[in-house]
């Protein structure tokens, strides 16, 4: 089974529908409040990604951009620790770097969710450093200058 990924529009009253599904089935509330309404002359950018497939939305991560500094953070729910994130991590990646122009990519979850960080360190996320129970990676965007194309975060 295949899944889509989507970017969330707070104006899609079938994306709002889908949230509150979710919302519903994992017992969480105002996921949609994260989101602003309007990112065209933000230095701040919220969004949330979405991972769906035909019984609905399956994962979601929340992702915060910052224009000024070029930094991308990616955070999931750490509700459903057997999810297969790496489809959503990777989407969140080509879209920092690619279509905002992002230069580095910061993702932080709790040291005991096992299958997120395997994910993680799968999609050559560096760890950055570890506090209390939380881990935080890196990737960042480099240049390849013999082709002259953007690489992500090879090492």
């Amino acid at each position: 089974m295949t899944d889509n990924l989507f970017l969330v529009d707070i104006n899609n009253k079938e994306h709002i529908k889908l949230i509150k599904e979710y919302e519903k089935k994992n017992n969480l509330s105002n996921i949609i409040s994260y989101l602003t309404s309007d990112n065209s002359n933000s230095i701040i950018i919220n969004e949330i990604l979405c991972s769906k497939n035909k019984e609905g939305i399956k994962d979601i991560c929340f992702i915060r951009a910052e224009k000024d500094k070029r930094t991308f953070f990616i955070d999931f729910i750490d509700k459903n620790k057997d999810i297969k994130n790496k489809p959503l991590i990777r989407y969140a990646e080509a879209y920092a770097f690619e279509n905002l122009g992002m230069e580095e990519i910061f993702i932080q979850t709790k040291k005991d969710n096992k299958r997120l960080i395997n994910n993680i360190e799968e999609e050559n996320f560096d760890k950055l450093w570890e506090e209390h129970d939380i881990i935080t990676f890196i990737k960042t965007k480099e240049l390849d200058k013999e082709q002259g194309r953007v690489v992500h975060g090879t090492r």
